[in-house]
């Protein structure tokens, strides 16, 4: 076999690769585009080796998706309280929970985070608006407003289940509810949790006849 043959069969490997990236980049074809196709073909191995990192990095973005540390900490949390809430009930129960908490969670996170200075709205700019970057702050302001409302409502809401699921749920209910309002640094839940688990009504005194009761106090 020659050097001929052996540079004959690195290229055809090479080649497979080449096409994969020719089809699969998004973005305007020049010179320099055209210079990295033929790069990719003549060190295929280096082009292969990222090929399978990205591949392998997408599966376990598939496998886990946005599963960082903070998440890790939500779920687990979210586990204990449907060992402590649901200990005798049925999986649409624990689902209509499971739809609960990831509203109030994901509200919740909205709502604290912090205003950013945002580049002035598309809309003032097409109608030639006299203060776009004024426009842009006040209906930013009106869609954080908005926000807040919808999370203390979904705050009202968790803390009405939780007070309707305390009347046979174990201490640690409440418990695993405060250690989710320190995560979200959610000050009003955290009183709230507060005020409920504070309630002298004995436990078996309580039954989901008292739903508005349970209202006025999550207020």
């Amino acid at each position: 076999m020659t050097f001929i043959d052996l540079a004959i069969i690195y290229l055809a490997c090479g080649a497979p690769l080449s096409m994969h990236y020719f089809f699969g980049a998004s973005g305007k074809r020049n010179l320099y585009f055209a210079i990295k196709v033929v790069l990719v073909a003549l060190v295929w191995p280096v082009a292969a080796f990222l090929l399978i990192r990205d591949l392998t990095r997408s599966r376990i973005a598939v496998s886990h998706p946005g599963q960082n540390d903070f998440d890790r900490r939500l779920d687990s949390i979210r586990v204990a309280i449907e060992h402590s809430a649901f200990a005798d009930e049925n999986a649409t129960a624990v689902f209509e929970f499971r739809e609960l908490f990831a509203r109030y969670t994901g509200l919740a996170q909205a709502a604290s985070t912090s205003d950013s200075l945002s580049p002035e709205n598309e809309l003032f700019k097409l109608s030639s608006h006299a203060r776009g970057d004024l426009a842009t702050v006040c209906l930013e302001r009106k869609a954080k407003n908005r926000l807040l409302v919808h999370a203390d409502a979904a705050s009202e809401d968790f803390v009405c289940f939780l007070a309707l699921a305390n009347v046979d749920a174990d201490p640690g209910l409440i418990s695993s509810a405060t250690d989710l309002a320190q995560a979200l640094d959610d000050r009003k839940t955290l009183s709230r949790l507060r005020r409920l688990d504070s309630n002298t009504v004995p436990r078996t005194e309580r039954t989901i006849q008292e739903k508005p009761a349970v209202s006025a106090l999550a207020r």
